[in-house]
């Protein structure tokens, strides 16, 4: 395949909320929709009528769009993570570091959870209660399995943006 590179200039947005750009190549200027970012460069495969296209980005940002920044982050799941997370490419076929994560994840997820759920079940009975760690061991549990709950949501939330081609 045969890429273009391509210079674009900003036309800003659209009322629907699209980009547009002014693709200047071969003494040419021709207008296109690009999806990409936060300055990143469209690279595409034909110069006229493009099938495919592809963003470059910037360092510290990162996606199919260019979409994410890692600028604001030190130690996240998304600037950990969401520079190996391939776009368009199946949970089986991602990169090593992508399914050891998501097996560890999915253990701890699972674990945290049961975790929570048995000790949820011990002290909401009256007996181990008498005392007042009884108290602060059972609002401890519920607040583990809260917590559990949106690490799992945020991970698969992050996974899913990554891999699919999300629009507005």
């Amino acid at each position: 395949m045969f890429v273009h590179f391509i210079r674009a200039i900003d036309n800003g947005s659209h009322e629907n909320g699209s980009t547009f750009k002014t693709i200047v190549t071969n003494q040419k200027s021709i207008i296109i929709q690009c999806n990409c970012e936060n300055g990143a460069h469209c690279l595409q495969d034909k110069a006229t009528c493009p099938q495919t296209s592809i963003c470059v980005c910037p360092k510290c940002f990162y996606g199919a769009r260019c979409q994410f920044t890692s600028n604001l982050f030190d130690l996240s799941l998304d600037a950990i993570l969401g520079y190996y997370i391939q776009p368009h490419i199946n949970i089986k076929y991602q990169p090593s570091i992508v399914q050891v994560s998501v097996a560890l994840t999915m253990i701890l997820i699972k674990t945290g959870i049961t975790d929570s759920v048995l000790s949820i079940i011990t002290f909401r009975n009256k007996e181990p209660r008498q005392t007042g760690c009884g108290l602060y061991l059972l609002t401890s549990s519920i607040i583990t399995l809260f917590i559990m709950i949106i690490f799992a949501l945020k991970f698969w939330i992050l996974i899913i943006a990554q891999i699919t081609y999300m629009t507005n």
